[in-house]
């Protein structure tokens, strides 16, 4: 799994998280005030982090958005384009299986890119001829 930047005010939570994770064998993972929406990997973030990162968020396949479960508007997020939202009271397992999903699209969208900007250079030779010399 890559990087996982846990940006969520209640410092319980933000632990308890933590130790799930590292439960179920995450080892990159950092608590921070403020993601580093630069850096790679996965954003776990709560709404007041979310109110911090300046308009448009890059590739929001990458956020899981913990949301209060007692009326938070979520236009905002999904207008971000942000597709896992869970709440601050779903199971850690739930948040968990968020995370993963994210971390999957992370490494699909890699894929992609790496497949339509790095592939010409390193593609073999078509099989059964050889490549003219001049």
């Amino acid at each position: 799994m890559r990087t996982i930047q846990i940006s969520v005010a209640d410092l319980s939570y933000a632990a308890s998280l933590s130790s799930k994770l590292e439960q179920s064998g995450v080892k990159g993972m950092v608590c921070v005030d403020v993601p580093d929406v630069d850096k790679g990997g996965v954003l776990v973030m709560d709404v007041n982090a979310l109110d911090r990162i300046r308009p448009p968020l890059a590739n929001p396949d990458r956020v899981v958005l913990v949301a209060p479960e007692d009326g938070y508007d979520l236009g905002r997020a999904f207008e971000a384009g942000i597709k896992s939202v869970v709440s601050d009271r779903d199971a850690l397992e739930t948040v968990l299986l968020a995370i993963m999903a994210a971390d999957l699209r992370v490494a699909r969208s890699a894929a992609a890119e790496q497949r339509t900007h790095g592939g010409a250079a390193s593609m073999p030779e078509p099989r059964g001829r050889s490549p003219v010399r001049g």
